[in-house]
């Protein structure tokens, strides 16, 4: 089911790629909809298959019993339940084996129970999965593909049935692939798939009451997730991420394009980039902010070396950099200028690839500490040294 809160209709669809459920409606509808849904989903556990797309008459009898099918080759297979057992052995015409070549084939194995021995004889840790049911799945917009496909997917396979919410900026790329899942098999009601404001998902968030929640995005919003969830959440949020070069000099070369990659690449928009790079004093003798700036010059639109940064505008980067540049013995390494001759719209930012170097015993001061670590989600970066 395809949700959105950005209107006030329902329709169904035909589209060129096949029937497409959409249900559009208001914020409160949207929520009242996809709340029915996951409070069903989260009924006795033990009446529901914890398979319950595989084609066959016999009933399923849960978690707790196994089988051993033999296949073909004459190997056995032990799987959870009966059906489980011959879909993934006797059942190769099912669609999602068909088209996706028998991936979930080994799924089972991706849950499988483990015991590890503690430190004197008889201690051991014993740990056991099952699906959690109604889930909920907040991705950012940085990887549209990535992160929701790899969490979905763990999702399904393990049984659970999710909610997904991905960034409006980009959920178009998430729709298709949905689409495409849908054309492999995937059951259409398997999936809610919302698209909405921040505080549409937090109501369906607190009135549905998921019994897990996979979130990535800000630490802000995590914050108040991990609160409003009373901990029933899974948090990958943003950091303020540093690289620290000792006082050995070598290989400058391979450390100058590590440090541009880190800092640059995808216009410095992952959760991993690089904000700080501390440097011993020994650093400042090579030449190694020469060739960081020899390769942030050769990033350019064209080739999509550099690009918009969705979260902050051209002004608001500037601005910061101007703020940092008061500091006293601050100054400015390269960058520091908006791009040039682009359409990108006012709304994000297009700035080139920026350095700042700020001495290190002006960060220690209590009036600099906050504005030197604001992380800056775009090609910008603070460097620190003696």
């Amino acid at each position: 089911m395809v949700l959105s809160s950005s209107s006030v209709r329902v329709e169904e669809e035909e589209s060129g790629d096949g029937p497409v459920e959409s249900v559009t409606s208001s914020s409160l509808t949207v929520v009242v909809t996809l709340v029915s849904g996951l409070e069903e989903e989260d009924g006795d556990e033990e009446e529901k298959p914890v398979y319950a797309h595989n084609q066959e008459e016999e009933p399923s009898v849960g978690m707790k019993s196994s089988c051993i099918s033999e296949t073909g080759s004459g190997s056995l297979q032990v799987g959870i339940d009966t059906r489980e057992c011959r879909s993934s052995s006797s059942s190769p015409s099912s669609s999602v084996s068909e088209k996706w070549g028998g991936c979930a084939s080994p799924v089972r194995f991706l849950a499988r129970s483990f015991a590890i021995p503690g430190n004197h004889l008889g201690q051991q840790s014993h740990g056991f999965r099952w699906p959690y049911g109604p889930v909920a799945i907040i991705t950012p917009f940085n990887f549209p593909l990535e992160i929701p496909v790899l969490q979905l997917m763990g999702a399904l396979y393990m049984g659970n049935k999710p909610v997904l919410k991905v960034d409006s900026k980009v959920c178009i790329v998430m729709e298709q692939m949905l689409r495409l899942l849908h054309d492999c098999g995937l059951p259409v009601e398997d999936v809610d798939f919302i698209n909405s404001d921040g505080k549409t998902m937090n109501k369906l968030l607190l009135e549905g009451n998921p019994r897990m929640t996979l979130f990535t995005g800000s630490s802000r919003v995590a914050d108040k997730l991990a609160v409003d969830l009373k901990g029933r959440i899974k948090l990958e949020d943003a950091g303020f991420d540093w690289k620290i070069l000792g006082p050995d000099v070598e290989q400058v070369d391979y450390v100058a394009w590590v440090c541009d990659q880190d800092a640059y690449a995808c216009s410095g928009q992952k959760c991993s980039a690089q904000s700080m790079l501390f440097m011993h004093e020994n650093w400042s003798k090579s030449s190694l902010f020469r060739q960081m700036n020899d390769l942030a010059a050769r990033r350019k639109l064209e080739d999509l070396t550099v690009g918009p940064v969705l979260t902050f505008t051209t002004e608001a980067m500037l601005e910061h950099m101007n703020k940092l540049l008061r500091i006293s013995g601050s100054k400015l390494l390269f960058g520091g200028e908006a791009l040039k001759n682009h359409s990108i719209p006012s709304i994000y930012g297009a700035i080139k690839p920026t350095a700042i170097f700020v001495p290190l015993e002006e960060i220690l001061k209590d009036n600099n500490y906050e504005l030197v670590t604001r992380e800056i989600f775009g090609p910008f970066q603070v460097t620190k040294g003696n």
